[in-house]
């Protein structure tokens, strides 16, 4: 359930990074995930 739920939030960050072409918005797509894989591993 978490893994869905980081993939439904940074997913569509991660789409409009690439849209838009702006990398600072793929790195934050990327930490979101990150941060939420390390909060549900714990």
């Amino acid at each position: 359930m978490e893994k869905l739920l980081a993939v439904i939030i940074a997913f569509p960050v991660l789409l409009v990074g690439i849209l838009t072409g702006n990398p600072h918005i793929i790195i934050a797509a990327v930490i979101i995930w990150f941060f939420i894989y390390a909060v549900c591993a714990d």
